[in-house]
């Protein structure tokens, strides 16, 4: 990101918690941690993060979490990374920032393997 910053570039996050297994504490605090000395980096950087989760109980309390911790960018938790892309394309679109016609076809797709 401190890259994507010195380049003026700008991007959307998107993270792919659809097969992530819960957190051990120590990970919890490393990542936590890491979040907050990268603050600044995410408000210059990202145009926007989406969460994808399958989970409805853990969007909810990722949502409710949000609600009272907001990000300094916008967010949204999604169910899936179809739902992350459109997302990200409106956040592209709503800087007029150009969005590869692949991304539009594919949406999620683009991130698996050709098989």
């Amino acid at each position: 990101m401190s890259e994507d910053v010195r380049q003026g570039r700008r991007g959307v996050i998107l993270v792919d918690l659809l097969q992530a297994a819960p957190l051990a504490a120590s990970q919890r605090r490393t990542s936590s941690a890491w979040m907050k000395q990268n603050l600044p980096l995410f408000s210059q950087a990202a145009l926007g993060t989406a969460f994808a989760i399958e989970s409805p109980l853990v969007r909810g309390v990722l949502t409710a979490l949000l609600w009272f911790q907001p990000m300094d960018v916008p967010h949204e938790v999604v169910r899936d990374l179809d739902a992350g892309v459109r997302w990200a394309i409106k956040r592209f679109e709503a800087e007029r920032i150009a969005v590869p016609e692949r991304l539009r076809a594919e949406l999620g797709r683009v991130f698996r393997p050709a098989s």
